[in-house]
Order: C-alpha cells, then sequence, then structure tokens
C-alpha cells in the first residue's frame, strides 16, 4: 500500500504542536513517512467495498473535467451537515527540478494564501474565520493539498476561498520572507525530533539518485537562497489547471457542486505543464547502515528493503506480509519481538508503494539502545523465516478481513472520503481503485506472499537507520445545523448500570463503549499511573483467554478491543463491523469481567511506561506542558503524569492493579454506550444478558478542590542540545458542569482559535515571526479545570514573547472583543463541535462521557444554541475570571546554554 510522507499538517500554513491537557502529541512534521498499525491503502473508495453495500446516504462518486482542464470529483454524502473540499496540486518536493533541496513545494503551502489578487491576507483569514476556522494544508513528495472541512451551508464560500488562492496567488515579499522565517523555525524545530530526524535519514541513505531522498522542508542553506521569483516561477509552471485536482465529498448535490466548480475555475486559462522526468534510482548493491546521535534517552530504528510502485502487482502480497509481521498486537514482530523478547517498546512494518518508482518496505521500532542488536537479529529472523515457510492460513484470512475492515471503519467522514478519492485519482487515474484493491487483496495466496519475501528481502537491498541517545553507538558518524442524537435511547439496566443505544445504519459498524470513573483524578502520587497500567492491562489476558489469543480473535474479524484511562474516567471499548456484533460484545465483557492482569504483562507494560517517560524528558514541550501542570494543581491529582514516574511504577504491583480494578469497574454509575448498525431491541436483550454476574458498588472517593493559587507561579528547566524555547502559561479553568464554559470557548476562538491557531495571538506573533507555534486551549475537569497557552520561539525572542502574551491577556481581560471577533469565533466553536461528532465512534464516546460526568448525554445537542447565547460581555467576563496573571502559572524550557 501507499504510506505517504507524512504531510506539513500546517493550519491555514501553520504547523500546530497538538495538545490535549493531560497529554501531549507533536506534530509528526514535513516529510516523514510515519506508519501505523493496522495501517491499510488510503486511497479512497466510494459505494461498494469489498462486498460491503453503499451506506444509504452516501451516493456514487462522479468524476468530470472541467472546460479548462481542472479535474473533479465529487461524492454525494447526506449522514451529516458536513462537507469536505480539497484541493491538489500535483507536485511536491520530488518535482521540484532545478529547486530540487530547497523545499520550495513546501514554501509554497506555507505563503500561498498571504494574499491574492481581489484579497489581502487577512480578507482571507476573516474568510476562512467565517467558515469555520477548520483549514488545513499539506505537502508530501509528490502533491501539494490544500483542504476545508466544514458545515455544508458554507460549501460555495469554501470553493471560492481554495480556488481564488490557487488561481490568484500574489505572494507579496513581506509575506514572503514572514515565512521562510516561521519555516527556519521549523527547520530547528525538526532537528530536536528524533522521529523526524530518522526518516530524513533513512530517506538519504536509501536512495543515492531519486529525488525522494531530500526532505520535503529542504535545507537550510539552499532554502534560504529561494527568491520570490523563483516562488512566481514555480507557480506559473506548475499551479495550472491541468495539475490541479479537486474532490469534493459530503452534503452536496453532484450538479450543484460540479457547477460551483465550474463557475469558480472559469476563468483560470489552461496552461501546458512543462515536462519532467525523474531520475531512475538504480539497484542497491549492498547493505547501507547509517546512524546518528541525539541527547535522547531511547533509540529510534528503521529497516527498509526497496521494492515497487502503485502499478506494481506485488503491491498486494507485499501489504499483507506487512499486515502479518508487524501491524496489530498479534503480528508476529509484536508478539515474537516486543512482548515475548521484549527486545522493543513498540515495532510496526508498512509497505509504502508510491505512484513513482520509490517504493520500500520498512520496519520501525523504539527500544532501549543496549537493545540495538539483538532487536535487528530478532526482526531479520523474522525476515527470514517469511522467506522460508509459508504464513498459515489463519494469519492470510485475517490480514484479508482487516483489510475490509479497515476501509469500512475509514469511510465514516466526508473528509476520509474525500482523502481516499484524492489519492485514488493521483496515484492510479481511476476513483475506484479502492474498490479493486479490497478484492485483489482477496486473492493473494500464501506462496505470493512468501515470493515476495525471497524477491526483496536480500542483504544487497537492506538499509538501517538509527537515531540513538548520545555515546551509545560506536559508529555515530556513520455548528448551525446540529447532528441529530435524539434517536439516542437510555435504560438503566439492572445492576444500576446506564445503557445509551443509538442505532445507525449509515455504516456497517458497531462502537462499543463502557466507561466508569477513574483515570488520574483517583491516583496518588503512591500509586500514580496505577490507572493506565490497569486500563492497560485488561484486554492482555482473562479466565478464559491469553492476551495473545484476545489480539487473534480481534484481529481475525477485522474488529478491535483496548482498555482506555482518562482524566477522570477508566473503561474499555471495542469496535467491530456489524455481523460480529456478538464477538465484539463477548470480547467486552470477557476483558472488562473477567481480566486476570498477567504479571508478566505488567512487568513489560511497566518498562513501556519508563521508555515513555524517557521520551516525554526528550521532549521539550511535554516537559513545558507536564511541568505547568504540576505547579498549576500542586495538591490535586490533575497535577500528575498519566504516566506516572519513576518512583511510582517501580512501586505498583499486581495487587495494586487488582485494588485499582476493584475499586472502580463496579456497574452502579458507570455508563455503556453502544452505536451504530444493530437492532435496538435484539441489542438490549444480549447486552443484559452479558452483564448479569455484574453487580456492585463503587468505592467512594474523595478528592477535595485544589488549594487556591495565592500568586503568580514561575519555573525554568534547561534542555541540552535544543533550538526552541517553549513558554507555556497556565491557568486554573473551569469544571464541566459550570455556565461559563461555553464563553470560554469562544474566548478561546477569539484568543488564539479553535483547534488550529488563529486569532490574536496568531496575529502578534506567527506574523511577526516572533514564533513558529502559538496557541491556547481549555480543558474543564470535574472539581476545576484549567487553560493553557502555549508557544515555541527562539531563545532570543523569549522575553518578548512571553510580554506579548501578557499584553494579548490584559487586552482581553479589559475590553470587549469586536463583534466580528465575537461572530468569528462562534463560527470556529459550532463547526469544530460538528466535525468532533460526525462518526458513530465519536458520538457514542460524547453521549457516555456527559452522561457518566452528570450532564446528561444529550448535553452535547445544545452546544450550538448555548455558544450561540454567547455576548462580548460574557466573552470579558470569562477571560477576567479565568486569566489572571496574578495567579498564573509560567513555565519555560530553554537551550541549557542560555541559562
Amino acid at each position: 500500500m501507499r504510506i505517504p510522507t507524512a504531510p506539513s499538517k500546517t493550519a491555514r500554513r501553520w504547523a500546530l504542536v497538538g495538545v490535549i491537557l493531560f497529554g501531549v502529541a507533536a506534530d509528526r512534521g514535513v516529510g516523514e513517512r510515519f506508519p501505523f498499525p493496522g495501517a491499510q491503502h488510503p486511497s479512497g473508495g466510494q459505494g461498494a467495498q469489498g462486498g460491503q453495500k453503499s451506506p444509504p446516504s452516501v451516493g456514487r462518486a462522479t468524476k468530470k473535467v472541467l472546460k479548462n482542464g481542472v479535474t473533479a470529483i465529487v461524492l454525494e454524502n447526506h449522514r451529516a451537515p458536513v462537507v469536505a473540499v480539497r484541493m491538489y496540486v500535483k507536485t511536491g518536493s520530488i518535482d521540484e527540478d532545478k529547486w530540487l533541496g530547497a523545499g520550495i513545494s513546501h514554501l509554497f503551502e506555507h505563503t500561498l494564501g498571504e494574499g491574492t489578487k481581489t484579497r489581502t491576507k487577512e480578507a482571507i483569514n476573516d474568510l476562512v474565520a467565517e467558515v469555520g476556522g477548520q483549514a488545513n494544508a499539506y505537502t508530501s513528495k509528490d502533491e501539494t493539498c490544500y483542504h476545508i472541512t466544514t458545515a455544508s451551508r458554507y460549501f460555495e464560500k469554501t470553493v471560492d476561498i481554495l480556488s481564488d488562492e490557487l488561481k490568484n496567488a500574489t505572494f507579496p515579499e513581506a509575506e514572503v520572507e514572514t515565512q521562510k522565517g516561521v519555516i527556519r523555525n521549523e527547520m530547528a524545530m525538526g532537528d530536536d525530533d528524533p522521529n523526524r530526524v530518522l526518516y530524513k535519514l533513512f530517506d538519504y541513505t536509501a536512495w543515492r539518485v531519486h529525488p525522494v531522498r531530500y526532505p520535503i522542508i529542504g535545507y537550510p542553506e539552499i532554502f534560504d537562497r529561494l527568491t520570490r521569483q523563483d516562488i512566481l516561477d514555480y507557480y506559473n509552471s506548475r499551479y495550472v489547471p491541468d495539475n490541479t485536482l479537486v474532490v469534493v465529498a459530503g452534503d452536496v448535490e453532484a450538479a450543484v457542486a460540479f457547477e460551483a466548480l465550474e463557475k469558480a475555475f472559469a476563468d483560470w486559462e489552461r496552461q501546458p505543464i512543462p515536462a519532467y522526468t525523474l531520475p531512475v534510482e538504480p539497484p542497491q548493491l549492498g547493505p547501507r547502515r547509517a546512524v546518528e546521535e541525539m541527547d535522547i534517552q531511547v533509540a529510534h530504528v528503521m529497516m527498509g528493503f526497496h521494492t515497487v510502485p502503485l502499478s506494481h502487482p506485488d503491491l498486494y502480497p507485499l501489504d499483507v506480509l506487512a499486515a502479518i509481521i508487524g501491524q496489530g498486537e498479534s503480528s508476529r514482530l509484536n508478539v515474537r519481538v516486543q512482548k515475548k523478547a521484549q527486545l522493543v517498546h513498540s515495532v510496526s512494518a508498512w509497505s509504502a508503494t508510491p505512484g513513482y518508482d520509490a517504493g520500500y518496505f520498512g520496519i520501525r521500532s523504539v527500544l532501549d539502545p543496549g537493545k540495538l542488536d539483538a532487536a535487528e537479529a530478532a526482526i531479520l529472523a523474522e525476515i527470514e523465516t517469511l522467506k522460508k515457510e509459508l504464513v498459515s492460513s489463519a494469519e492470510l484470512a485475517k490480514v484479508k478481513r482487516q483489510t475490509e475492515a479497515s476501509f469500512i471503519y475509514g469511510n465514516e467522514s466526508a473528509e476520509d472520503q474525500a482523502a481516499r478519492l484524492g489519492s485514488d485519482e493521483l496515484l492510479a487515474g481511476d476513483i475506484h481503485f479502492s474498490d479493486a484493491y479490497v478484492a485483489r487483496i482477496q486473492k493473494v495466496t500464501r506462496e505470493e506472499v512468501r515470493r515476495v519475501a525471497q524477491k526483496y528481502f536480500s542483504r544487497e537491498n537492506y538499509t538501517l537507520a538509527i537515531v540513538a541517545p548520545r555515546g551509545t553507538t560506536a559508529d555515530a558518524a556513520v455548528k448551525g445545523h446540529q447532528v441529530e442524537s435524539s434517536s439516542i435511547i437510555k435504560t438503566a439496566l439492572p445492576n444500576g448500570m446506564t445503557l445509551l443505544l443509538r442505532e445507525d445504519h449509515t455504516n456497517p459498524t458497531v462502537h462499543f463503549l463502557v466507561a466508569f470513573m477513574g483515570g488520574v483524578r483517583y491516583e496518588t502520587g503512591a500509586n500514580n499511573g496505577v490507572s493506565n497500567l490497569t486500563a492497560a492491562l485488561l484486554p492482555l489476558g482473562t479466565k478464559s483467554m491469553s492476551g495473545d489469543a484476545i489480539a487473534e480473535m480481534m484481529d481475525a474479524i477485522g474488529g478491535s478491543v483496548d482498555g482506555f484511562s482518562g482524566n477522570n474516567s477508566l473503561g474499555a471499548s471495542a469496535t467491530v463491523l456489524t455481523q460480529d456484533f456478538d464477538h465484539g460484545l463477548a470480547a467486552l465483557t470477557d476483558v472488562l469481567l473477567h481480566p486476570t492482569f498477567p504479571q508478566e504483562e505488567l512487568d513489560r507494560l511497566k518498562e513501556r511506561a519508563v521508555a515513555g517517560l524517557k521520551s516525554q524528558e526528550d521532549d521539550p514541550f511535554s516537559m513545558a506542558l507536564l511541568g505547568a501542570r504540576r505547579l498549576l494543581f500542586p495538591n490535586h491529582p490533575y497535577g500528575l503524569n498519566a504516566r506516572g514516574s519513576r518512583e511510582s511504577l517501580a512501586k505498583i504491583d499486581r495487587k495494586a492493579i487488582v485494588d485499582f480494578y476493584n475499586q472502580c469497574v463496579k456497574p452502579e454509575g458507570a455508563t455503556m454506550a453502544v452505536f451504530g448498525d444493530f437492532d435496538a431491541r435484539i441489542a438490549q436483550a444480549k447486552i443484559e444478558k452479558a452483564f448479569r454476574g455484574f453487580t456492585g458498588k463503587p468505592m467512594e472517593v474523595k478528592v477535595s478542590s485544589p488549594t487556591a493559587l495565592t500568586g503568580p507561579v514561575k519555573e525554568e528547566k534547561g534542555k541540552p542540545k535544543i533550538a526552541q524555547t517553549v513558554i507555556v502559561l497556565a491557568f486554573r479553568g473551569l469544571d464541566v458542569k459550570d455556565k461559563d464554559r461555553y464563553a470560554l470557548d469562544v474566548m478561546d476562538g477569539a484568543l488564539s482559535g479553535i483547534n488550529l491557531p488563529g486569532g490574536r495571538l496568531h496575529a502578534r506573533l506567527r506574523d511577526n515571526q516572533l514564533v513558529y507555534v502559538v496557541h491556547a486551549y481549555g480543558q474543564p475537569g470535574l472539581e476545576t479545570g484549567a487553560f493553557f497557552i502555549y508557544a515555541a520561539t527562539s531563545p532570543k525572542n523569549r522575553d518578548q514573547v512571553t510580554q506579548i502574551l501578557r499584553d494579548e491577556i490584559t487586552t482581553i481581560t479589559s475590553a470587549p472583543i469586536s463583534e466580528d471577533e465575537l461572530r468569528r469565533a462562534k463560527v470556529m466553536a459550532i463547526t469544530a463541535h460538528e466535525l468532533g461528532q460526525e462518526s458513530a465512534a465519536s458520538q457514542a464516546q460524547q453521549a457516555a462521557y456527559d452522561e457518566l460526568y452528570g450532564l446528561g448525554y444529550d448535553d452535547s445537542r445544545h452546544y450550538g444554541d448555548r455558544i450561540e447565547a454567547v455576548t462580548a460581555a460574557d466573552v470579558r467576563a470569562v477571560a477576567k475570571r479565568i486569566l489572571d496573571l496574578n495567579r498564573a502559572v509560567l513555565y519555560v524550557v530553554e537551550p541549557e546554554s542560555e541559562r
């Protein structure tokens, strides 16, 4: 399958480090191939897939070439009032010709919307805010995509925004220089991220001639030489109608969509596309190895073999082989190398088959540096086994089922459907390619799998890239519409558990979730991390099945069952295809009611938790956010790290796990949500029977409100070998029942955008090249919540950025926001909420948590109306209440050399 290079996840030309209150996640970055367990071919299907009938609200995709040469694809999907619009330009970093290595395609992603012949940058940003602010863009090796997912009532305005950018970009000199500064900061951050470093190292080592070896973001010294004229030349040659693809999926009539597109592009004249032939990579004649050392604590390893492009028939057995060896908990590498041999903390495999001739088979792992040689040997031994022996019929059947299930699960949102259609057309020139892909996977034989292993997995074709801790290797040199949930049926089961059922027949899947009070809020410093460990252990062994058997069973039906632990909850969830409802329910009840918490699995998970702590310590964003949280809640569990600490993890034994489980996992007060394609009457009877023996009341846990902060708190930490300074301002927030939380969301939108960066902070800091990223977000809790503002800047700008953050806080607490800001922030909040409630799984989760926390399962239905009722005075009032600089936490992580 094609695993594309991970795009530059730029929100309106901005890269965002995603963060949540009680966890931290970083953008993987430009130019990176990032595999994921259970990944399948990402190109999109429409209608029937692998024998499955199309959902009744989803039509067939239609393809049309507009009068000027623009290719357009439209898929009607009236399931929710959402539409996704994606505009692709078929050019990426490998197509840069004389600008190879400069990252000019990525620079376009940043600068295209900085002004057009008809609009200023500010006008464009205002329009984007008016449609919800959920605009994004990415650059890959062979494409650049600009996309907006929004409420369908904004469709024509969205088309106007994106088409204007493609046709009429002006690239103002000042804005080009501003964005070049932003990208330089992005480059510096990438150099601090071992994941990005690993993928760049692998690409450069595995290819000697093909331009896939060059990073999408480019090299600083070549990038710095780019001029505005270079940009204009590249734009005029590549951003032309015949090189453009537009995909629309969602709640819009096809005829209306095509008419809007013809109108939008009517004045874009057809132009020739210059011929450019990619160089051919010569065969690799011997193994290659490259090592780079960083100031980190765990090693990151990537192994790979050259293979084939998408058009080659070996695509299919290679994808099957990848799934068998390294996708899913029951895959060979996960079972044998991770769980049994305990040589790695994580491992995954994938087959990357792009549209150009630079395919490869990859295996990625994270491990302790002392196990590098043993882990490599163990993984290569598994590869040799694949070359000698046929895979089992059960493994092959499991992968075929997983492939079908993967496409169904990934076909719920309009955004997913649009992305898949775009990928099908770009790579195969066939919007029905995914249908054929699923069908062809079903025909793969055991013999074909062995044949491709023998063909491609040779010593001469092998490349190894390692990013290791310094000194550990010897060769370091080398909203309006609402998504209705009125059909939710609430029932109280005899044992005291609340059951929420919602039939949704638009996709043949079922999502189960059972949530109990628990999580970090139920922990102490002594047993910190116990909730995460308990949740992770649930599917790793029961009285009737081992963890491996559970994983094999779920993988065989293309389903999943998992434990989860959050800030305030603990539980388990399962997802299956409709025909496997009984299997999903049985697996869920088994792991919830009969876990055995095997000692060997606990030991393994504790080791992985310590490795996770090391990774957090390697990441300045994690350090800053975790440090700020600790100071914000010094005597409350919210101040704890969900992973635990080295000291607490060392003390947690199996008895502590069992005690925590017995304390939390009781039916009284718990909530179960089952959403999807089933008959509610029949499902309720089955669920009541399954939980008939489950009785009891959870132990009372009294959690006091945190002590009030009496003044500002500040802490600074130095970290060696980083280029950026990370600044976090943290404030006590709101509890989940506080009526001011809607005004807080609107304030958040005005201050920094919703989910994606924007608002006052972005305009003041990012547009002036003072930060690479700045954003704010709030997270309500039970006794209290939190509100964070974070920024990444260069050390020299630290004090200026900190003062600007304080100035903007003073401004928003001193005067009401404008009516225009109020309107745009409301649109952002409502649109983000609508997009977050698109899938049955997300609806089930929201309903379950709202019921569990006492809000009522249908609370989210009123979100849009409550947001619309917020006034500018409400926003100022909540800002004054929350953003008190005299009770703020300031946490800074900066280069050690600056201290």
